[in-house]
């Protein structure tokens, strides 16, 4: 049973700190406030970019450590052992610092 203050609080109509507190707390359907959804991302193992759930590829390596592949592209290239660093469409490749470091010179 709840107690006659708290449902006083409740039923009166003013906007105190404390009422509002103890509306969030007691009305989860409220939304005076709001909530955020988290999605978990995985991280390309060849270009690096996120991969969202239910998107791209799992390929497990002969030592057992899982990679995930954002698309067919990453994966066909990682079977090719080229190096994502040399690609200017990754997110490691390195020219776009090659390029920042020639202007400063």
């Amino acid at each position: 049973m709840v107690a006659p203050t708290i449902l006083s609080l409740l039923q009166s109509e003013s906007l105190d700190p404390a009422y509002s507190l103890l509306r969030i707390l007691t009305c989860p359907h409220d939304f005076s406030f709001v909530r955020r959804q988290v999605v978990k991302t995985e991280r390309c193992a060849f270009s690096e970019y996120h991969v969202f759930p239910g998107h791209g590829m799992k390929m497990v390596r002969k030592d057992g450590q899982p990679l995930i592949f954002g698309t067919a592209k990453a994966k066909r290239l990682y079977c090719q052992r080229l190096k994502p660093s040399k690609l200017m469409w990754t997110q490691v490749s390195t020219h776009d610092t090659a390029l920042a470091s020639s202007f400063l010179y």
